[in-house]
């Protein structure tokens, strides 16, 4: 201890006076306790273990309390993100209840607008009859119940004439054809209003789901930050160990794992190389470290600037997935009805198919609508059957004249191979695998008829050499010879001897032009997606 300012030397020095001193008190001057030997070897061996420590570990070590404040610096701004997030989708929650909270009208004329009716009548026919006074004053309930009766018998008739009166009116009123053609003037007005009332309705429960949608989206955030996403300490010391020991400049390293074991690793680097040289010296040993197969996420900005440089990994994909396309369009070149899209977002893999209702300019104008919304709405993390309700609502909402489009939905995750798909009004989905060929296939109304979207979700599980073959109706629609078309559409699948995924496609939009001799009747356009094992997943 008195030496200790002095370092390693002082250290040293300390060691041997203090064997001294034992050995003097112990033996006296005759033996001592160590011998000479053994204490040069320990003294060489404090020095050679104390320099690796002063490389390697010192840094790591003299990190903690910084490490332990910046923790409690992450934790604290996480639980705030929660707390505004929980508290902004509380706020469209209510919004979405507030719009909810109003019922449909049941009959064209409600209770409490009875009365006002019936006034309305009386004082624009009655107001200068000389029978007012008997029929109004005199008999009141008699004659308001006789109007009473009116309104319930064009209510239901939907128009009232002098003899379908009811039998007091006729006898005593002296105007029961002003009466009669009165109501029905009125209750065209109503007509109307109720339309109108129940269209705004429609839009107030549509606007409902849409701000129910935005909650839930944010809900679901702010529990994926507070509750979904952990960080594994641990590893995380253990991954900037070994970069530091490769003498890799790292700076900070965070892991993030949710609940459904995906999990990303943040790698701050102390330089201003761009994060594809360090990749290759960084990602073998962080997988040989945590025990996965990474690569660099090519879809989110690995940031660069002068001082340090950011990477994002996470697990290499077991499959990869590649798209061709094949089209035929009734225009001949000009407008075609069907919009697609694909791609790929982290460890999953989408092909959408819409095929909008008709043909020409107003059919691809519905259908690019749902596709661009779609995928918006998949790049940006939504849940898909949200997003296909909110689409299906912004379609409903938009226009007084009917849009409605199909949407044939594949989603792959490309990690363990597992295919979801989902079929609104659109054609059957064909699965092309080593032996056979797998139809699947949804009875359901495209998108923007009804407020309210009904689906069903169908998920297999995907092998090594897969074909997935989306394609619109109009390619099914070609032959009136097969009764069933999907069984003829599954033979001609199965006959093509191909692992080009291009020449399938092109084989199909052919032989389907061959069906129909030449004229073609709709917009035919197929999708063909092909699967396999990457490198990785070997």
């Amino acid at each position: 201890g008195l030496f200790k300012e002095m370092g390693k030397i002082g250290s040293v020095i300390g060691f041997i006076i203090g064997m001294g001193i034992m050995s003097f008190y112990i033996n006296g001057f005759s033996e001592s306790i160590i011998q000479f030997e053994e204490i040069f070897i320990g003294i060489v061996l404090f020095m050679i273990i104390s320099n690796i420590m002063q490389k390697t570990g010192n840094g790591i070590l003299g990190m903690n309390n910084e490490m332990v404040l910046h923790d409690s610096y992450k934790s604290e701004i996480r639980d705030n993100t929660y707390k505004r997030l929980i508290e902004v989708s509380k706020v469209f929650e209510e919004l979405s209840s507030t719009f909810q909270r109003v019922s449909d009208k049941e009959n064209v004329i409600e209770q409490s607008e009875i009365s006002e009716f019936i006034n309305t009548v009386a004082n624009d026919t009655c107001k200068g009859c000389s029978m007012r006074k008997f029929c109004w004053e005199k008999d009141f309930y008699t004659t308001y119940r006789a109007m009473f009766d009116v309104v319930s018998t064009i209510e239901i008739k939907g128009v009232v004439t002098e003899k379908t009166l009811p039998k007091i009116v006729r006898e005593r009123c002296i105007r029961s054809n002003e009466i009669a053609k009165k109501f029905n003037d009125i209750f065209d007005i109503y007509k109307l209003n109720y339309q109108w009332e129940n269209k705004l309705i429609e839009y107030r429960q549509l606007m409902s789901q849409q701000l129910e949608g935005v909650s839930s989206i944010m809900d679901n955030l702010a529990n994926e930050i507070h509750d979904g996403i952990s960080t594994e300490k641990n590893i995380e010391k253990r991954i900037l160990m070994k970069l530091k020991k490769n003498e890799i400049p790292v700076k900070e390293v965070v892991l993030t794992q949710s609940k459904n074991d995906n999990f990303e690793i943040l790698v701050e680097i102390k330089s201003h190389k761009s994060p594809g040289i360090w990749a290759e010296s960084i990602i073998p040993i962080v997988s040989k470290t945590i025990g996965y197969d990474l690569v660099l996420d090519k879809f989110k900005s690995n940031t660069s600037d002068n001082k340090r440089c950011v990477l994002k990994l996470i697990k290499a994909n077991k499959f990869r997935a590649d798209t061709k396309i094949a089209m035929a369009d009734i225009t001949l070149g000009h407008v075609s009805g069907d919009n697609f899209t694909f791609g790929e977002r982290e460890n999953n893999y989408y092909v959408a198919l819409s095929d909008g209702m008709g043909r020409g300019q107003k059919a691809d104008k519905e259908s690019e609508i749902a596709i661009s919304l779609l995928e918006k709405f998949l790049e940006a993390g939504f849940n898909k059957e949200l997003a296909i309700k909110m689409i299906n609502s912004i379609l409903v909402l938009k226009s007084n004249d009917e849009m409605s489009t199909t949407i044939d939905l594949s989603m792959l995750d490309l990690f363990n191979g597992k295919a979801q798909f989902i079929k609104i009004g659109a054609a059957p989905t064909f699965i092309k695998r080593k032996d056979r060929v797998e139809i699947i296939n949804s009875q359901s109304l495209p998108l923007g008829i009804l407020k309210d979207v009904d689906f069903q979700v169908y998920e297999t599980q995907l092998e090594d050499g897969d074909f997935i073959i989306t394609m619109s109706d109009g390619v099914l629609d070609v032959t009136s010879v097969a009764e069933d078309k999907e069984t003829w559409m599954a033979n001609l699948i199965k006959e093509i001897d191909n692992l080009n995924p291009a020449v399938i496609a092109k084989k199909i939009i052919k032989k389907s032009n061959e069906a129909s001799d030449g004229s073609i009747k709709d917009d035919m356009t197929v999708l063909v997606t092909k699967i396999w094992k990457g490198r990785e997943g070997k």
